[in-house]
């Protein structure tokens, strides 16, 4: 079940009270901010539907009605409400239909077992009204009232409106239809409880300072920049002050002037691909570049700016003046809505000038990720290394063992009963990580990580300084043994790898349910509380998840000899028996693209429930897979593979053997100013041959000077953007319902794609005439 939430950049709306008569419980009910959360959209693959909040109204197009199940394979919720037992509600909500139709609305838990309120019923009548609400064409409008007879913590609002199946004889409403929700009202009478709105924005999304800077610190030798966005045209005044307050430096602000990446600072209207859109002023006209590289002082400080201007005549939606800042003395405030926090905007959050800025905490935290989701094990607060760690601990874990089915065919979608599913096989599939997003466990994407982990290590060890991996600093259960910790972290996820090794050598994709929960959840919530019982199940394998693993594998051979040499032994096995098999069907996936419906191992890029990771291109897997063998052996039968590479789907020519690019066209990705991610992988390959020992002068100098050139044109972007950073938003076409619409914006996971590209300024400044510049550019 796929889950879409409307976000936007600030709202406008009154705070709620904690405990008071007649109290709304509803944190978001006539969508007038722009907003939909704590509502959101929920499908069932293959049912689709489209969602936008517009006009004051949450707004839904049914594409398809046709999932898998019944009515609610189509829906809008409200999460996180407090039910109590013998309180009294009303309930009012509003829909516009464009056709007529019938839906059915419920207040009850998760998963839907316990209702305590259904299809505006009253106390009266409650076994009276199964029956969908009728939905005439146009305007609806309903009221009722009722008394709780069960107590809920954790209760759902939702409007169900599916096509036909179990409990419902016929389509809700005709594709095509959309739905327009408004005025949606729930009250407690009897007064108590409402949503808690202090520590949660529910999608105010914004800001909490219009200063932006490197929130982790500067090194004092360095480059020190921040940015200030305000509706000033003109140079301001800066402090830079210590935790006493005291001013420790200043200095005067370089206007930038506009950059629509850090908002849209003026209400322009714009064409973007095929379409005209309009975009209202959300932010401050101009940027200002706050340079202090000449203050090295080590120490915690603020940046404070004299602006007595701010930021006016702001809209969000129908919100006006969303995010206005005030003047108050000589700081500029500004409110949210929902929290009712008051942030002074003119004055950043504090920071550090170290020496040491990378290495110590958030590099505890970064690895801790890792270990905080390993999968069947639990997870011990002393290897826990920020936030609250009881909370974070448990002493109770899932999945172990972890047996799912092995799937055949890739299913788009599979009923809550898996009856259609395949139950022939079952295999051991306990450890690993599971996914940001799941409880899945994805080779594509844990390779990726694997590598990343590994090639920390290896670029260490080339520069003669591991000493961090092996003193402590890395909080894992493994702490006491010889080897680097973050070897042993990601040996994790590596030996999972090998249990997805299936008989004739190549990788399953991935392991999940077989069904999104649809609301979050724990490894070892039980049946009842999820509604259905989760089926774990087993992707087929594909060419992608073989060469993953063969590149990892190998990667780890050269990294574990001589700390577990029977450890190295085999992954270098695993890795050469899997090349071994996969080259045997080389003519099958040696293309440009390759589809799952003609061979299935292909992974479909857009495939309904769950994750997929989908990758249609896999050649250069490939290249990679044979880079890292011959990075271990020095094999030439491997390299005599990896110099031929060249992507033929890359416009820009520079996806080719020895080379880096910045231009990534494969997996999900369609020209995204990248270097190298989970779908494309070739890069990856080439910076394990620039730390190798085999490679050739030669080659390596080649490799070198294309490290260069992308760092270059990261450096160049870096200097065109009002926040300094190596990416840049693109345009996309979404594909649902067939019409493509366009998007310009950061993709998703562009977080990952700036960091990828600052390792790419790393590695430059790592060469043998490595500019300071890059190091300044990585910083």
């Amino acid at each position: 079940m796929a889950i879409t939430a409307g976000l936007s950049a600030a709202a406008a709306s009154a705070p709620m009270s904690v405990f008071a008569e007649d109290e709304q419980i509803l944190i978001q009910s006539d969508f007038e901010a722009g907003i939909g959360l704590p509502w959101y959209a929920l499908e069932t693959e293959p049912a689709r539907q489209d969602f936008d909040i517009s006009d004051g109204t949450y707004n839904v197009e049914i594409l398809n009605n046709d999932g898998p199940e019944s009515r609610w394979d189509l829906s809008l919720r409200c999460k996180d409400l407090v039910i109590r037992k013998g309180h009294t509600y009303k309930v009012h909500w509003e829909v516009n239909s464009s056709k007529e139709g019938e839906m059915y609305t419920m207040i009850g838990n998760n998963s839907g077992v316990v209702e305590v309120w259904h299809n505006n019923s009253g106390n009266d009548n409650y076994n009276q009204t199964w029956e969908c609400v009728k939905i005439a064409k146009g305007d609806n409008t309903f009221d009722a009232e009722f008394t709780a007879k069960e107590d809920i913590d954790n209760a759902i609002w939702e409007f169900q409106y599916g096509g036909q199946g179990v409990y419902q004889p016929h389509d809700c409403f005709p594709n095509g239809t959309v739905l327009k929700f408004d005025n949606l009202s729930l009250i407690d009478t009897t007064g108590g409880y409402s949503i808690d709105s202090d520590n949660n924005d529910w999608g105010v999304v914004r800001p909490e300072s219009n200063v932006r800077l490197n929130q982790i610190g500067y090194y004092p030798q360095l480059e020190k920049r921040a940015s200030y966005v305000t509706d000033a045209d003109k140079p301001l005044d800066f402090e830079i002050r210590d935790r006493s307050g005291n001013v420790k430096y200043t200095g005067k602000t370089k206007v930038f002037g506009s950059d629509p990446d850090s908002g849209t600072g003026k209400t322009t209207t714009v064409k973007i691909g095929s379409q005209i859109v309009t975009r209202l002023k959300d932010s401050g006209s101009n940027v200002h570049i706050i340079d202090f590289s000449d203050f090295k002082t080590e120490g915690t400080y603020t940046i404070f700016v004299k602006d007595t201007v701010g930021v006016n005549g702001t809209q969000v939606m129908n919100s006006k003046n969303a995010n206005d800042t005030k003047l108050s003395g000589d700081k500029l405030l500004w409110r949210n809505p929902v929290t009712m926090k008051t942030y002074t905007m003119n004055e950043s959050s504090t920071f550090r000038i170290d020496r040491n800025i990378y290495d110590d905490q958030l590099l505890k935290d970064s690895i801790n990720y890792f270990y905080q989701n390993r999968s069947g094990v639990p997870i011990e607060s002393e290897y826990i290394t920020s936030g609250d760690k009881s909370a974070l601990a448990h002493s109770r874990y899932g999945h172990n063992l972890d047996m799912a089915y092995v799937q055949s065919k890739w299913y788009k979608s599979y009923s809550s009963d898996f009856s259609e599913g395949e139950k022939d096989k079952q295999i051991d599939v306990t450890g690993g990580w599971y996914a940001a997003s799941d409880h899945g466990k994805y080779v594509v994407e844990g390779g990726f990580s694997v590598w990343t982990l590994q090639n920390a290590y290896e670029f260490s060890k080339r520069r003669g300084n591991t000493r961090k991996w092996t003193d402590g600093t890395i909080a894992v259960p493994e702490n006491k043994d010889n080897a680097p910790d973050i070897l042993d972290e990601a040996r994790v996820e590596l030996e999972w790898m090998f249990k997805m090794i299936n008989e004739d050598g190549f990788v399953y994709h991935s392991v999940q349910d077989h069904k999104w929960a649809g609301f979050p959840i724990t490894p070892w919530m039980d049946d009842t509380q999820q509604g259905f019982e989760p089926v774990r199940i087993v992707r087929p394998p594909t060419y992608a998840a073989t060469f993953n693993m063969i590149a990892c594998a190998a990667q780890a051979s050269r990294l574990w000899k001589g700390i577990d040499d029977d450890f190295s032994e085999e992954c270098l096995q695993n890795a050469q028996n899997s090349w071994k098999a996969i080259m045997a069907k080389q003519s099958n996936w040696d293309v440009n693209r390759g589809y799952h419906y003609k061979d299935p191992y292909f992974a479909p890029s857009e495939y309904g429930v769950n994750n997929i990771f989908g990758d249609t291109y896999v050649v250069d897997d490939a290249y990679w897979a044979a880079c890292e063998l011959y990075a271990t052996t020095g094999d030439a039968d491997y390299y005599d593979f990896l110099k031929d590479y060249k992507n033929c789907n890359d416009p820009s020519g520079q996806d080719k053997a020895f080379s880096l690019t910045s231009c990534l066209r494969g997996g999900e990705n369609d020209r995204s100013f990248g270097s190298f991610n989970w779908g494309n992988t070739a890069g990856l390959g080439t910076l394990s041959l620039y730390l190798s020992d085999k490679t050739s002068s030669a080659d390596r100098k080649t490799i070198a000077n294309s490290i260069q050139n992308i760092a270059d044109q990261y450096l160049i972007q870096m200097s065109k953007e009002g926040m300094g950073i190596p990416y840049k938003s693109m345009t996309t076409e979404d594909y649902i319902g067939g019409d493509k619409p366009e998007f310009t914006g950061y993709e998703y996971g562009s977080n990952s794609f700036v960091i990828n590209n600052a390792m790419v300024l790393a590695y430059a400044y790592d060469t043998d005439n490595g500019k300071y510049i890059y190091r300044n550019g990585a910083a």
